[in-house]
């Protein structure tokens, strides 16, 4: 069994309407075009008909439209994998830090051919061989082309004799439980100590990464400051090993002591319109002293991951499947962690509530109805910065943004909208907004409290029996 999300291709294949209107019924009552509860989507009320399937409430599936975002914004469930896979790159040369020539990682491919060929008992076994031949350092060692192939094409005669047959006649079947646990025990472990793990400077381009830090899931933030105070300190340390290259590690506990330093209110941002040329100048804007800390949105880390996918893309294949989409043409299948298309579900499971005459929508639909707030917002601030300065664009922003400048407002609508996505599947992650609305994991978590609130108990238990 095989997860994954949804790619915006997909989602507009499976989409019947594009959600504009940030109002659902007029005041009469009735739904209106484009808005959440249009007539597409599914019938509103019992005896009407559904204008996609022209068939009653009742019979009708549902039918699901979509949002489009204007901006991309971080894929909420996502999210701590694109901060780790961040903080094992390198935001300089766009590389992951660990060296992906490495003994380890080849090791790591050995492993996972293993896997595939269907002889997983030969896994543990790969690192130990080649390390005993070979005779050097995980760390240090690095291969050249005609070492790798030499490696592999012994790795094929060494699956071949154990199982004793050539390795065209290996069939590929269904893996065991203990071969896919053993596989993920694998993966996890290179990525623990190997992929994910952050260095402050880069082996490869000698560059200095900077402190990353995590803003409440709306954007990740990079102090370059924090090199500065503690250079003084590696200096002293590397004086007593002229002529060794050494590598600086950051630890969980330089990251507590340097969350005091790194606020959102002193870190630079660029436009909306991010691009590989963006990315360049704000790292020479660093290096040159210009600007010491950095808010990544959205925009720039996607920008920063379609830069590394050109260098490291054939291993993020390998380690992490769910990327793989033979659909989506030449884009980048790291688009997949962030979200440019919100999928709008039916009608039929966001239900209207009737009282004393008046619809009241669904914590859903509410949810779904910020989004597109927020998202006329960033329009709005986006025709002021082409031109448009009517009083109605001007009075809408100022209501809805904070800031002094429009490039200011326009970063404080960004962390707005990335804040009501991440509402639709958790309310805890929106935590300056007091009036919180259920999200999708809330729901969930409901569902199975019910269970075990009322229904545990050895009474309860014999009686269930």
């Amino acid at each position: 069994l095989k997860l994954r999300n949804y790619f915006p291709h997909e989602i507009e294949k499976l989409s019947v309407l594009r959600v504009t209107q940030t109002r659902s019924f007029d005041e009469v009552g009735h739904p209106i075009r484009g808005g959440l509860y249009d007539p597409v989507l599914g019938p509103v009320e019992p005896r009407d008909r559904c204008e996609t399937c022209n068939q009653y409430e009742v019979h009708c599936p549902g039918h699901v439209g979509h949002i489009r975002l204007d901006v991309p914004v971080f894929n909420p469930i996502l999210y701590s994998f694109c901060f780790n896979l961040l903080k094992g790159s390198c935001v300089q040369c766009h590389r992951f830090t660990c060296g992906t020539d490495g003994f380890a990682t080849k090791v790591l491919l050995a492993q996972l051919r293993c896997f595939e060929l269907g002889v997983p008992h030969l896994a543990p076994e790969i690192e130990t061989q080649f390390k005993e031949k070979i005779g050097m350092s995980l760390q240090s060692m690095f291969i050249s082309e005609e070492e790798e192939m030499q490696m592999f094409a012994e790795l094929d005669k060494l699956i071949s004799d154990r199982a004793g047959r050539p390795l065209c006649s290996l069939s590929v079947e269904a893996p065991c439980r203990n071969a896919v646990d053993l596989r993920k025990t694998v993966i996890k472990n290179y990525l623990r100590n190997h992929l994910f793990k952050r260095k402050a400077r880069c082996p490869l381009c000698k560059g200095f990464n900077g402190q990353v830090r995590n803003d409440g899931a709306r954007c990740i933030l990079i102090d370059f400051t924090v090199h500065g105070r503690k250079r003084k300190k590696l200096d002293i340390y590397k004086s007593g090993f002229e002529g060794e290259e050494l590598e600086e590690e950051v630890h969980s506990s330089d990251d507590e002591k340097d969350k005091k330093t790194m606020m959102l209110s002193d870190a630079a941002y660029g436009t909306v319109d991010v691009s590989e040329g963006a990315l360049q100048l704000q790292m020479k804007a660093v290096q040159s002293g210009a600007c010491e800390k950095l808010a990544w949105r959205a925009a720039e880390v996607r920008e920063h991951f379609r830069l590394l996918f050109k260098t490291e893309g054939k291993l993020l294949l390998k380690l992490f499947p769910m990327l793989i989409d033979e659909g989506a043409g030449g884009l980048c299948p790291l688009d997949g962690l962030f979200c440019e298309l919100i999928l709008v579900p039916p009608t039929k499971f966001r239900p209207i509530r009737l009282f004393r005459g008046e619809r009241y929508e669904n914590p859903q639909s509410v949810n779904l109805r910020r989004v597109l707030e927020a998202t006329e917002t960033i329009k709005a601030v986006a025709l002021v910065l082409n031109g448009d300065k009517s009083p109605q664009l001007m009075e809408l922003i100022s209501n809805r943004t904070q800031g002094k400048t429009m490039n200011a407002k326009m970063h404080s609508a960004y962390l707005a909208l990335q804040q009501r996505v991440n509402a639709i599947y958790d309310e805890e992650l929106d935590k300056n907004d007091q009036n919180r609305i259920p999200g999708i994991k809330q729901v969930l978590e409901k569902k199975q409290g019910l269970f075990r609130m009322n229904m545990m108990g050895k009474r309860v238990n014999f009686a269930c029996r």
